[in-house]
């Protein structure tokens, strides 16, 4: 299985961040891989400095565009664009650039098992009058099944935290297409408190 490992890099703290990312991921991969630093455009975010891109490509990191998707001043958005890059691999995993990989990784026979794999969230921002009117807005029932968050065990509804995300490469455009929709939809007609920063981890 080849792998695609896809992450946003902007000019000031988070290029550094991506930088150490990057470093980690070369230094641990032992898979069949591409690392893909996805760099956003627009006015409201500083490009990467010439030093850091120079040195993902010496890595052998891919710099690929990207174009916030949805409202512009909520730089979190970035993150959807990746997962609609183009790709010839078999998994995308996108991961926040925040986070490090500390231990080797081989391929894992879970990324068969599942079209989509995600961590869930680590404790749950929204009551049940939120969740209630998030599903009612998107004409959608209300899920029967609940779930423990990670760190406080609270009952929740399916509630992801979106920093990492793998999916079957021929599921990620569908998946990121229609996790912009939803994302745009919910931002301009839901009012549940704290839409943002979470809109991208609701929305998932």
């Amino acid at each position: 299985m080849r792998y695609r490992f896809v992450f946003v890099c902007q000019g000031g703290e988070i290029e550094i961040k991506a930088s150490l990312l990057a470093a980690t991921l070369k230094r641990f991969l032992m898979s069949d891989y591409e690392l893909v630093a996805a760099v956003p455009s627009g006015g409201l975010v500083d490009q990467p400095s010439h030093q850091v891109l120079h040195y993902l490509q010496s890595l052998g990191v891919q710099i690929q565009a990207i174009k916030n998707p949805l409202e512009p001043t909520y730089l979190i958005g970035h993150k959807l664009a990746c997962l609609a890059l183009p790709n010839d691999v078999d998994k995308v995993i996108f991961l926040d650039s925040d986070i490090l990989c500390l231990k080797d990784f081989y391929h894992q026979s879970r990324f068969e098992q599942y079209q989509l794999n995600a961590k869930l969230e680590d404790w749950h921002h929204h009551d049940v009058q939120h969740w209630h009117s998030l599903y009612d807005g998107l004409g959608l029932s209300r899920p029967a099944i609940i779930h423990k968050s990670t760190v406080f065990g609270e009952l929740m509804p399916l509630y992801f935290n979106a920093g990492w995300i793998a999916v079957d490469a021929q599921s990620s455009l569908h998946l990121a297409n229609s996790w912009i929709e939803i994302a745009n939809l919910v931002d301009t007609s839901i009012d549940i408190p704290r839409l943002r920063p979470n809109l991208d981890q609701l929305t998932l």
